[in-house]
């Protein structure tokens, strides 16, 4: 195959900075690099969870300083790979993979802040992407195999939100309630989320349950298999683009924000009796377009 995945990978990096608005380092042009991709879980399960979101990668133009925050949030710690030349970071939450960073460049004109990209998992990537297509969304990275993490694409709803799909070499992770520290649940916040749910239940095989929350406020839920796996909502910040906000085990809510605001984060949203018992806060560090929450 000669350079050919060399080739593949320049190009999957090309996309996803320009889908960015930010430009990802990429492998040198002069040495072909032989790059393993760590897989989405360090316990593969052979088994599949279509509709699932099984990871995240954050692109950021600032790695030393997202490393600092999350490990004094949630204790994750951070590795090197092979992948991106070396500069793909592994998050772990104690033995599980959690997500990555990424870093990105920062300049005149590209994105500001921090952006969490979750990837759900598909049977078929080359199909989602051409569903998505047809349904108003765009392909960014058009589907290509990464060697240890299986096949992945990048892709952008209607309203260009980002997202991956995903089929993991060697299954997802199993299909439990997430451990602390760990990834227990994606929520979207849309511009019309009856359109966002007609365009993400196809993907992963989902069914849309109508649901309300305690605060009495209507929400659409994915489900598939028989249980949940993300909802989506009319945003709280019309003025601010769409975007996913991954959610976060933990053991206290109120504890884990005041390790926000100790590690200089800021809270959106509060824990506040009225919403599920305290026990949801939603967090951003102070670039304010990196978020995620504590739940």
């Amino acid at each position: 195959m000669g350079n050919e995945p060399l080739r593949a990978r320049r190009r999957w990096l090309a996309a996803a900075g320009a889908g960015f608005g930010a430009t990802v380092v990429g492998a040198r042009a002069a040495t072909p690099v032989h790059e393993a991709w760590p897989p989405v879980t360090a316990f593969p399960s052979g088994a599949w969870s279509p509709g699932r979101w099984v990871w995240a990668d954050l692109f950021t133009a600032d790695v030393a300083a997202s490393e600092r925050f999350y490990g004094a949030v949630f204790g994750w710690s951070f590795e090197s790979t092979s992948a991106l030349d070396g500069r793909y970071r592994l998050a772990r939450a104690g033995d599980e993979h959690v997500g990555a960073i990424i870093p990105r460049e920062a300049g005149p004109g590209t994105e500001r802040g921090s952006r969490w990209m979750p990837l759900m998992s598909v049977v078929d990537p080359g199909r989602a992407a051409g569903e998505a297509k047809r349904a108003g969304g765009r392909v960014v990275v058009a589907p290509i195999v990464l060697p240890g993490r299986g096949e992945v694409a990048i892709l952008a709803d209607p309203e260009d939100t980002p997202f991956g799909v995903i089929r993991a070499s060697g299954g997802d992770p199993d299909d439990y309630l997430a451990e602390l520290n760990e990834w227990v649940w994606m929520e979207l916040w849309a511009l019309d989320p009856e359109r966002a749910a007609r365009f993400y239940a196809p993907l992963g095989g989902c069914e849309i349950e109508r649901e309300t929350d305690d605060a009495g406020q209507p929400y659409l839920q994915l489900s598939s298999a028989g249980l949940g796996r993300a909802s989506i909502r009319a945003t709280l910040f019309p003025k601010l683009p769409p975007a996913w906000i991954p959610f976060v085990r933990v053991a206290d809510a109120g504890a884990a924000a005041a390790r926000v605001r100790a590690a200089g984060g800021r809270l959106v949203v509060e824990p506040r009796p009225d919403r599920l018992d305290g026990r949801v806060a939603i967090v951003t560090k102070k670039d304010r377009a990196e978020s995620n929450t504590n739940y």
